[in-house]
């Protein structure tokens, strides 16, 4: 017996061992923002096979290749969204399989292959910086960084685009056309039917009016940055001193002390020139009342009443100052935009400040917001201008012109994030709201 168990051990000593088929190389590539293609390749010592497996938003795959002898073989498979009827897409095109190297024993390799399409994402910048190299491309590299890196921002089809809009001479009907193809292109042979849309400040205008005209339907996310939904009173201001000399010299004083030797005070200069004409600044004009005069009426008393169109023709000639038989115009193209009420089937947030960080400016101001002019138009030499600026906002945009919060349909749709303090012009490059918006667009 022990020379027959020898003699067997002997024998099987002999018989060469059959190892595991070892995949030696596993590649992807995608294409057409649809597309995922995995090439193979393992090493056999015998017969066996080759296959990728799993699922791609939620639907099985499978594709197979029998290997008859040993030696090192390849499989190139294509999986493609449009053919498993994976159309219209509101979320990612995630693809979750694996390459499977079995041999005739059973004894198998596996290598986990996990590839993520994200929706793509449009990006607009704001009044007078959307066009060629700003801050808003630096913006959305840094959120795809943070993210992980699953967005293409070059190429014949990328996913993240920056849309460059003539915002300086255009209305915001034409530029949301302008919006509308780039957005056609965008989804043009894809899987999807949606795209998130990040705007920064004038962008988010542009957006908005867009997603009224012809956008339904078609945004996932939408993100505003900074962005004066209800208007900027500073802008009707400056608006309003080109046409008259109603504010005197208030604003000259207003804007160096909002940003004296910073990023503000620059983009205050830039931004809100003289050189501008007043249908741009009015596109920014308040859907809100925001500047009020203090006067005494005959019967009632002192009054407190917000400086409109109807209360300069009823109260003129008891208002302080020659405000009497002014021809203004006060009227906001943002009010009948704002009447427009969400799309139900999109979810919209917004990031901003509701202070401005002082301590950096040198000088305590904040925004300019609900004000009562009654000492500025009656021309008080100890008028401060910066007691104008003393709303919650980043300087430029108030907080509740960025979250509507006076237009209750969109209120209650805008979920807000408040990043503390900070400058409008200084959002984009915020790390706090880098990592906010790489965190929405990943829920």
């Amino acid at each position: 017996m022990r020379y027959a168990v020898a003699a067997l051990l002997i024998l099987a000593a002999a018989v060469p061992a059959l190892a595991d088929p070892v995949i030696e190389r596993v590649e992807t590539s995608i294409s057409r923002n649809r597309r995922l293609t995995v090439t193979i390749e393992a090493t056999f010592e015998g017969a066996g096979e080759l296959r990728v497996e799993g699922t791609v938003n939620g639907k099985r795959v499978s594709k197979r290749k029998r290997v008859r002898r040993s030696g090192t073989r390849r499989l190139r498979v294509k999986i493609d969204a449009k053919r498993l009827r994976l159309r219209k897409l509101d979320r990612a095109l995630t693809f979750d399989v694996q390459a499977v190297a079995e041999g005739a024993d059973g004894s198998v390799s596996v290598r986990p292959v996990r590839a993520t399409i994200p929706l793509p994402v449009i990006l607009l910048g704001g009044l007078g910086n959307e066009l060629g190299p700003n801050g808003v491309a630096a913006f959305g590299t840094a959120v795809d960084l943070v993210g992980g890196g699953s967005y293409e921002q070059g190429g014949k089809r990328p996913t993240m685009i920056v849309h460059e809009y003539a915002s300086l001479d255009t209305s915001l009907p034409k530029l949301a056309k302008g919006l509308h193809k780039t957005v056609r292109r965008a989804l043009r042979g894809t899987s999807f039917g949606k795209v998130d849309v990040i705007g920064y400040s004038m962008g988010g205008l542009v957006a908005r009016r867009w997603l009224a005209d012809k956008g339904a339907g078609k945004v996932q996310r939408m993100i505003f940055l900074a962005t004066p939904n209800e208007g900027a009173p500073l802008a009707q201001v400056i608006g309003l001193g080109l046409e008259t000399d109603l504010f005197g010299d208030a604003l000259a004083g207003l804007i160096p002390g909002l940003g004296a030797d910073n990023a503000l005070g620059d983009a205050l200069g830039a931004v809100l020139d003289d050189t501008l004409s007043v249908d741009t600044l009015r596109t920014f004009y308040p859907t809100y009342p925001w500047a009020f005069v203090t006067v005494n009426v005959p019967f009632l008393g002192e009054q407190r009443l917000a400086l409109t169109p109807d209360l300069l023709n009823t109260f003129g000639a008891f208002l302080p100052g020659d405000l009497a038989g002014l021809d203004l115009d006060l009227d906001s193209p943002l009010r009948p935009l704002n009447d427009i009420g969400p799309d139900a089937r999109a979810e919209f947030f917004a990031l901003g400040y509701t202070s401005l960080p002082t301590e950096q400016l040198g000088v305590e101001v904040g925004t300019l917001d609900e004000v009562d002019l009654t000492a500025l138009i009656s021309g008080g030499a100890d008028f401060d201008p910066l007691s104008l600026a003393s709303g919650e906002g980043d300087g430029l945009v108030p907080w509740r012109s960025l979250v509507m919060s006076d237009t209750p349909g969109w209120a209650s749709a805008i979920v807000a994030t408040d990043l503390g303090a900070g400058t409008h012009v200084t959002i984009l490059a915020d790390p706090a709201c880098i990592a906010r918006v790489a965190e929405i667009l990943a829920e």
